[in-house]
């Protein structure tokens, strides 16, 4: 890590949070890969699971490509996959025949129970000696941040 620091101090702010954001995604990328194990899952379909789980209002295709920032051909491809595997079920929209609604099944919910120990670990790891102020002011930086590279 003493050597991450020392790499980090020759970038710029923007730099380092950019390298340092992709490796604690390349960490939990390890961590849901552990907990998965064994099982025939992409890091796309586990989040995709884990976005179901905890977004119930946000439950289909085009919503979770727009907030996961993932193209909706890789969506669908993933949806397709978890659904011929019975982890997720698809319903038609009964209003609007257009739109399918994505719901975990049973078997689903077990793995995401499994993810969800392993996920709740490392967000623990990851808070470790962080007061509830700093990680405050951090997530009101992090909101920041977003607008000014989001709007146009």
């Amino acid at each position: 890590m003493e050597d991450m620091d020392e790499i980090l101090r020759h970038y710029g702010v923007g730099e380092s949070f950019i390298i340092s954001a992709i490796q604690v995604k390349k960490n939990y990328e390890k961590m849901c890969a552990k907990a998965i194990e064994g099982r025939d899952l992409t890091q796309n379909e586990v989040d995709i699971m884990l976005f179901l789980c905890h977004n119930e209002q946000i439950d289909t295709s085009a919503g979770i490509a727009r907030y996961r920032c993932l193209s909706k051909s890789q969506v669908c491809k993933s949806v397709d996959a978890l659904t011929r595997d019975g982890y997720l079920f698809v319903r038609q929209d009964k209003k609007d025949r257009r739109y399918q609604h994505l719901q975990l099944s049973e078997r689903g919910f077990e793995i995401i129970g499994e993810i969800e120990k392993c996920r709740r670990e490392f967000l623990d790891k990851m808070r470790e000696g962080i007061s509830e102020e700093e990680l405050e002011n951090f997530l009101n930086v992090l909101r920041k941040i977003r607008k000014n590279v989001t709007s146009s």
